[in-house]
């Protein structure tokens, strides 16, 4: 910060987002498609992206398959590539971690869609797009940030539920809430 202070550079700071998106059932399965486009399965390269989706138990498994249909039509390769969607990480390092908090939940008994390193791109740190199904919240892949094109999803029933949830990670700097219903909005946006 110094070093930036003395010639007026841009900075961008980590300060350790983590991100929840509640999606109530009104909000539900079209919403997967718009977190796929959007956050192209989140990239993870702001703070302040959305990470984890808590999702209605009504609409859990259509948003899930949703945004897995929509992952999958996503194109990687180039960054060079006008059509490039890519999910790639910045170095080997930071793919292996991502690759090995999916590996773990996956292991664990999380369904997953995606979760691999594509056999089509020899070069790069590259990583499919991923959803993740059936999430816990003692999971480091909830609890940690991954900065990678995952998309951990976890079921809820009741709002206080979720916004139990969404205040269980040590950090965060944004929260958003995909519904039509202004009230309930509200009555999260104050919990």
């Amino acid at each position: 910060m110094v070093g930036a202070s003395r010639t007026v550079t841009r900075l961008s700071l980590e300060l350790g987002g983590n991100a929840p998106v509640i999606v109530l059932p009104d909000g539900g399965p079209r919403s997967g498609d718009g977190g796929g486009r959007g956050q192209q399965v989140p990239q993870q390269r702001r703070c302040a992206v959305a990470q984890r989706f808590l999702v209605h138990r009504r609409v859990a498994d259509a948003f899930a398959d949703a945004v897995s249909r929509r992952a999958s039509g996503l194109k990687l390769g180039s960054g060079l590539d006008a059509d490039d969607q890519s999910a790639r990480s910045s170095n080997a390092q930071q793919r292996d971690r991502v690759e090995a908090l999916v590996g773990e939940a996956a292991g664990a008994g999380v369904g997953a869609h995606g979760g691999r390193r594509p056999a089509s791109l020899e070069h790069g740190y590259f990583f499919e797009p991923t959803v993740l199904s059936g999430i816990r919240p003692e999971m480091p892949v909830f609890q940690e940030e991954i900065f990678g094109p995952v998309m951990p999803v976890i079921a809820f029933d009741e709002i206080d539920e979720a916004l139990a949830l969404a205040n269980r990670t040590p950090c965060g700097l944004a929260a958003y809430i995909w519904t039509n219903d202004l009230r309930a909005s509200i009555a999260l946006s104050e919990g």
